[in-house]
């Protein structure tokens, strides 16, 4: 398989793959972390983080920290000697990687039963009436909920270990239900993209150039500049129809969806003209047709230089009836712009092939966020510029 064929692959069925977004996933320069040496990407400290209110020790606060931050022994680097590490924190994935028994522990079982048991003995939900923290705090721990309860249905565990982890989603589920808000709330919640680019702090082109905090100010506002693609819903059985989502969304089990969008050099034309000519010459529909599955030719078409791929990732709250529902909030945004598409080695590019990435995600831990006064929006913001990082941070608070 030519470095082409693996470049379209990756552009055409994941927007932004794995393969291009290694070099995008550093840390930004949050003072709470490590960000250098073998602690790089380490927590500095166990104790909770000031997200939710300003007092490290506020309960929702320490129930944050309970499934957000734990304490780990790996290497900083694959291949490298184990350390001791902090991890986790401002995040948005939940910590759980395959095989691990962390969350079966029973120091850390009854550290989360105590937390839950507080919230609900004392009617958690009312310290405080933000629909963004409540929200926020609400996917929190619907990720900690999903984890467990798929450790369950997986039947993974002794029956004593799958008893205590259906106890502890009981007191997860009550206390996601305390946190919900009616559908009418949630339709309200920001539209923080629009706010980022109305602030000013970024750059409106790229000019190929990395250190820009580059964020496309018509991604979602002009349909004849950037397409939305999704994928073609065939009228299949249920079994198949599940495999017809972004590996993102399956990823993150319905707490996020996703939204890819492409920007041609030449526009909308210069895109649906190259999707004909994938349709009618790069696709090998024999194969697919065996497996389900898009296949593509090893002559493929390329896509232009100068392409640029936005992937946005949106939450999804639960409203007062528990029903999955979409909002407004944007989590994180990926943008790669394609300096060139023949996947040689360009040094000026901050993944070092030709490829530029960079990646804005929330972060809770703004000085905004933590004064009472002011409004809570979840801009787009950069904390700290680094040259050799192409992450950003998105920060939760407009500042005056």
């Amino acid at each position: 398989m030519g470095k082409s064929r693996t470049l379209v692959w990756c552009v055409l069925l994941t927007g932004l793959g794995p393969c291009l977004l290694l070099a995008a996933e550093l840390d930004d320069r949050d003072p709470a972390y490590y960000h250098t040496g073998e602690l790089a990407g380490s927590l500095r400290s166990a104790d909770p983080l000031p997200l939710y209110d300003a007092d490290r020790q506020h309960l929702w606060n320490r129930l944050f920290a309970a499934v957000a931050i734990r304490r780990s022994h790996l290497p900083s680097k694959r291949g490298g000697t184990p350390v001791a590490r902090i991890e986790g924190g401002d995040k948005i994935e939940f910590l759980a990687w395959p095989g691990t028994t962390y969350w079966d522990e029973p120091e850390t079982v009854t550290l989360l039963e105590n937390l839950l048991d507080q919230f609900l003995n004392q009617k958690g939900e009312q310290l405080s009436t933000d629909p963004l923290r409540r929200v926020m705090l609400q996917r929190d721990l619907w990720a900690a909920f999903d984890f467990l309860i798929g450790q369950n249905i997986a039947r993974r565990g002794d029956l004593e270990t799958r008893r205590r982890r259906t106890q502890l989603c009981r007191r997860l589920a009550r206390v996601i239900r305390a946190l919900a808000l009616p559908v009418e709330t949630l339709a309200r919640l920001p539209d923080n993209y629009a706010l980022a680019i109305q602030s000013g702090r970024f750059a409106a082109t790229h000019e190929f150039d990395p250190r820009r905090d580059y964020l496309p100010g018509r991604l979602i506002s002009d349909a004849d500049e950037w397409q939305e693609l999704d994928f073609h819903q065939p009228k299949l059985h249920e079994d198949i129809e599940r495999r017809f989502v972004f590996l993102h969304t399956r990823a993150f089990r319905g707490r996020s969806y996703f939204r890819v969008f492409y920007r041609f050099p030449q526009g909308r034309r210069q895109l649906e003209d190259y999707l004909r000519q994938v349709d009618a010459v790069g696709v090998d529909w024999r194969t697919a047709g065996q497996n389900g599955f898009i296949v593509l030719k090893p002559d493929v078409p390329q896509i232009p230089a100068g392409t640029e791929v936005a992937l946005l990732q949106y939450l999804i709250a639960l409203d007062s009836n528990l029903q999955p529902t979409p909002t407004s909030l944007v989590e994180s945004v990926r943008v790669t712009v394609f300096k060139s598409v023949d996947g040689e080695k360009d040094a000026a590019t901050n993944t070092n092939q030709g490829i530029n990435v960079a990646k804005y995600r929330d972060c809770s831990n703004d000085t905004g966020f933590l004064h009472p006064a002011r409004a809570w929006c979840r801009v787009l913001t950069v904390s700290d510029r680094d040259a050799a990082c192409s992450s950003r941070t998105m920060s939760r608070a407009i500042r005056p």
